[in-house]
């Protein structure tokens, strides 16, 4: 007799009955009024949720307001923060020690054997702020609230900020006429070096931060002003109005952080760079 593949009815397994759309709504969601067979109030199918669903485990609970959600969001967030900035700025060191010898530059405004290593300095500078800036942000943060505006945040994080705010002042004082940021990189440059004093500007607003960053600060736009004037006056041709804004914008805040340096505490330091 040719083999069958009856199986007999006495080892047949007998499946559950399927549950219909509907019926899965009106478990999740006992008390929710039906207003879509395939739609429910978080906005996702419910055929996002069959693959993992057990029809036998109870409701899930009602979802925590989403102000708590979001702090414990940012909660992760800042738990996390140490360890991605530690591997970003690991990286970083490591692209700069494996850079020829011609390429190499010091973390300082001392000038570099070649231009290359100069226009490779800015682009390091220019990562490690972005690498560190979080931390100014989370300062800046705490301190705008009154309740928290008295905080003195730990060390660790103060030297976080210290970084970022050095290699803002630093790309702002290594500018130079390098080939690549005249001839292509003017209009970036100056959106570039106008958010760098626009991150200094905010630190030196807050006590806590403003004695972190360097004197250089109060000349900062003189020396900036100078090289992107110059880069964006082409004979024969009109000023680019996007430049011209960036100058525009660079002045208005150099006036505010010479503002901020003018009371008790930073008379003495006005006077001592401006030579008088």
């Amino acid at each position: 007799m040719p083999a069958t593949s009856i199986v007999p009815a006495r080892k047949r397994k007998h499946r559950r009955p399927g549950m219909s759309a509907k019926d899965i709504l009106v478990m999740l969601y006992p008390r929710e009024p039906l207003q879509h067979p395939f739609r429910y109030p978080g906005r996702r199918t419910v055929l996002a949720l069959l693959p993992g669903l057990h029809l036998d485990a109870p409701p899930p609970q009602p979802r925590a307001p989403r102000a708590v959600r979001a702090g414990i969001r940012r909660l992760a967030r800042q738990r996390a923060l140490p360890v991605v900035v530690s591997e970003l700025n690991h990286q970083l060191e490591e692209w700069r020690d494996f850079l020829p010898v011609a390429f190499n530059f010091s973390l300082d405004a001392r000038e570099t054997a070649t231009e290359c290593g100069g226009f490779l300095r800015q682009r390091y500078l220019t990562c490690r702020s972005v690498i560190y800036r979080p931390y100014l942000t989370w300062v800046l943060q705490l301190t705008s609230c009154a309740d928290t505006m008295t905080l003195t945040p730990p060390e660790n994080v103060l030297s976080s900020c210290k970084a970022c705010l050095d290699a803002c002042l630093l790309h702002i004082i290594n500018l130079r006429g390098f080939s690549h940021t005249v001839l292509v990189d003017t209009w970036i440059c100056s959106l570039s070096m106008t958010a760098a004093m626009l991150v200094l500007l905010a630190a030196s607003r807050i006590p806590v931060l403003r004695q972190l960053v360097g004197d250089e600060v109060l000349t900062a736009a003189t020396h900036l002003k100078q090289l992107i004037e110059t880069w964006n006056d082409i004979p024969g041709q009109p000023n680019s109005p996007s430049i011209d804004q960036s100058l525009r914008l660079i002045e208005e805040i150099d006036g505010f952080i010479q503002q901020e340096y003018q009371g008790e505490e930073g008379y003495h330091l006005v006077q001592r760079i401006s030579g008088c």
